[in-house]
Protein backbone atom coordinates (compact mmCIF):
# COMPACT_ATOMS: atom_id res chain seq x y z
CA UNK A 1 0.00 0.00 0.00
CA UNK A 2 1.44 3.25 -1.11
CA UNK A 3 1.20 6.47 1.59
CA UNK A 4 -0.49 9.31 0.53
CA UNK A 5 1.23 12.32 -0.13
CA UNK A 6 0.27 14.26 2.61
CA UNK A 7 0.51 11.92 5.42
CA UNK A 8 3.88 13.45 6.58
CA UNK A 9 2.51 16.83 6.63
CA UNK A 10 -0.12 15.83 9.04
CA UNK A 11 2.57 13.89 11.00
CA UNK A 12 5.04 16.82 11.17
CA UNK A 13 1.79 19.50 12.01
CA UNK A 14 0.50 16.66 14.69
CA UNK A 15 4.06 16.61 16.28
CA UNK A 16 4.53 20.45 16.18
CA UNK A 17 1.17 20.93 17.86
CA UNK A 18 1.80 18.49 20.71
CA UNK A 19 5.11 19.40 21.10
CA UNK A 20 3.72 22.93 22.92
CA UNK A 21 4.28 21.59 26.17
CA UNK A 22 1.51 23.08 28.19
CA UNK A 23 -0.51 24.58 25.67
CA UNK A 24 -0.91 21.42 23.59
CA UNK A 25 -2.77 22.85 20.99
CA UNK A 26 -2.69 25.69 18.31
CA UNK A 27 -2.03 28.74 19.58
CA UNK A 28 -2.94 31.04 16.71
CA UNK A 29 -6.47 32.76 17.52
CA UNK A 30 -7.05 30.96 20.56
CA UNK A 31 -8.08 31.75 23.93
CA UNK A 32 -7.78 30.01 26.69
CA UNK A 33 -9.27 29.54 30.05
CA UNK A 34 -7.39 29.90 32.45
CA UNK A 35 -7.21 29.25 36.67
CA UNK A 36 -4.48 28.80 38.94
CA UNK A 37 -2.99 25.02 39.34
CA UNK A 38 -4.43 25.56 42.92
CA UNK A 39 -7.78 26.32 42.09
CA UNK A 40 -7.83 23.35 39.22
CA UNK A 41 -6.69 21.20 41.74
CA UNK A 42 -9.28 23.16 44.65
CA UNK A 43 -12.52 22.70 42.15
CA UNK A 44 -11.44 19.49 40.82
CA UNK A 45 -12.30 19.98 37.56
CA UNK A 46 -9.90 20.12 34.37
CA UNK A 47 -12.60 21.47 31.31
CA UNK A 48 -15.09 23.48 31.94
CA UNK A 49 -18.50 23.52 29.01
CA UNK A 50 -19.46 26.89 27.47
CA UNK A 51 -22.78 26.98 29.38
CA UNK A 52 -20.89 26.87 32.61
CA UNK A 53 -18.68 29.40 31.30
CA UNK A 54 -21.45 31.77 30.28
CA UNK A 55 -22.57 31.13 33.70
CA UNK A 56 -19.64 32.84 35.10
CA UNK A 57 -19.51 35.17 33.16
CA UNK A 58 -23.02 36.04 33.41
CA UNK A 59 -22.18 35.83 36.96
CA UNK A 60 -25.01 33.56 37.25
CA UNK A 61 -22.79 31.54 39.26
CA UNK A 62 -20.81 32.49 41.78
CA UNK A 63 -19.53 29.73 43.21
CA UNK A 64 -17.47 26.51 41.94
CA UNK A 65 -18.89 23.07 42.88
CA UNK A 66 -16.88 22.85 45.73
CA UNK A 67 -18.36 26.07 47.50
CA UNK A 68 -15.26 28.51 46.57
CA UNK A 69 -15.69 31.52 45.29
CA UNK A 70 -15.64 32.66 41.65
CA UNK A 71 -13.84 35.48 40.63
CA UNK A 72 -14.30 36.06 36.76
CA UNK A 73 -11.91 38.41 34.89
CA UNK A 74 -12.29 40.66 31.89
CA UNK A 75 -9.82 42.93 30.15
CA UNK A 76 -10.98 46.04 29.16
CA UNK A 77 -13.69 47.28 26.95
CA UNK A 78 -11.21 48.67 24.35
CA UNK A 79 -9.08 45.33 24.06
CA UNK A 80 -9.56 43.25 21.04
CA UNK A 81 -9.17 40.02 23.64
CA UNK A 82 -12.63 41.18 24.99
CA UNK A 83 -14.07 41.80 21.78
CA UNK A 84 -12.96 38.62 20.25
CA UNK A 85 -14.17 36.26 24.11
CA UNK A 86 -17.42 38.34 23.88
CA UNK A 87 -18.16 37.43 20.31
CA UNK A 88 -16.99 33.72 20.89
CA UNK A 89 -18.85 32.68 24.17
CA UNK A 90 -21.55 35.22 23.65
CA UNK A 91 -21.98 35.71 20.08
CA UNK A 92 -22.49 38.97 21.28
CA UNK A 93 -20.30 42.42 20.55
CA UNK A 94 -18.59 44.53 23.74
CA UNK A 95 -21.52 47.06 23.79
CA UNK A 96 -24.59 44.16 23.72
CA UNK A 97 -22.67 43.23 26.74
CA UNK A 98 -22.23 46.55 28.40
CA UNK A 99 -25.98 46.86 27.82
CA UNK A 100 -26.88 43.43 29.74
CA UNK A 101 -24.60 45.24 32.82
CA UNK A 102 -26.41 48.06 32.67
CA UNK A 103 -29.95 46.28 33.16
CA UNK A 104 -28.45 43.93 35.94
CA UNK A 105 -27.15 46.97 37.47
CA UNK A 106 -30.50 47.70 38.83
CA UNK A 107 -30.57 43.86 40.21
CA UNK A 108 -27.29 44.32 42.49
CA UNK A 109 -25.34 42.43 40.21
CA UNK A 110 -22.07 43.37 38.97
CA UNK A 111 -19.81 42.36 35.94
CA UNK A 112 -16.42 40.49 36.23
CA UNK A 113 -13.43 42.58 37.85
CA UNK A 114 -11.53 44.11 34.61
CA UNK A 115 -7.63 43.83 34.38
CA UNK A 116 -5.41 45.71 32.40
CA UNK A 117 -3.40 42.95 30.43
CA UNK A 118 -3.08 39.38 29.99
CA UNK A 119 0.04 39.64 32.56
CA UNK A 120 -2.56 41.08 34.83
CA UNK A 121 -4.86 37.73 34.16
CA UNK A 122 -1.92 35.47 34.73
CA UNK A 123 -1.15 37.37 38.25
CA UNK A 124 -4.65 38.04 39.11
CA UNK A 125 -5.37 34.17 39.08
CA UNK A 126 -2.18 32.79 40.49
CA UNK A 127 -2.63 35.14 43.84
CA UNK A 128 -6.94 34.89 44.01
CA UNK A 129 -8.25 31.71 45.00
CA UNK A 130 -11.22 31.15 42.24
CA UNK A 131 -10.21 33.40 39.97
CA UNK A 132 -10.63 32.75 36.37
CA UNK A 133 -9.68 34.27 33.33
CA UNK A 134 -8.92 34.44 29.52
CA UNK A 135 -5.45 34.92 27.60
CA UNK A 136 -4.24 34.58 24.18
CA UNK A 137 -3.24 30.59 23.74
CA UNK A 138 -0.02 31.33 23.34
CA UNK A 139 0.27 33.23 26.63
CA UNK A 140 -0.08 30.29 28.69
CA UNK A 141 2.50 29.44 30.67
CA UNK A 142 3.27 27.02 33.70
CA UNK A 143 1.75 29.25 36.58
CA UNK A 144 -2.15 28.31 35.08
CA UNK A 145 -4.07 25.13 34.09
CA UNK A 146 -6.05 25.68 31.18
CA UNK A 147 -9.95 24.64 31.40
CA UNK A 148 -11.18 25.62 28.17
CA UNK A 149 -10.17 27.03 24.70
CA UNK A 150 -12.54 29.19 22.43
CA UNK A 151 -11.38 29.68 18.90
CA UNK A 152 -12.00 33.21 17.48
CA UNK A 153 -13.63 33.39 14.21
CA UNK A 154 -12.97 36.82 13.05
CA UNK A 155 -10.00 37.18 10.83
CA UNK A 156 -9.80 40.59 11.90
CA UNK A 157 -8.85 39.61 15.03
CA UNK A 158 -4.97 38.79 15.67
CA UNK A 159 -4.54 36.87 18.96
CA UNK A 160 -0.81 37.51 17.97
CA UNK A 161 1.60 37.45 21.32
CA UNK A 162 1.77 41.12 22.83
Amino acid sequence: MKTPRYLPVLLATFLTLTSLGNVGFAADNTLAIVVSRDTAKAIKTKHLTRRMLRKIYRRQQLLWKNGDRVHALNLRATDPLRAAFTQSLFNQSVEQMATYWNERYFDGVSPPHVVDSQEAVLRFVTRIPGAIGYIAACRVDDRVEVLMTLPIDTPQTSLACR
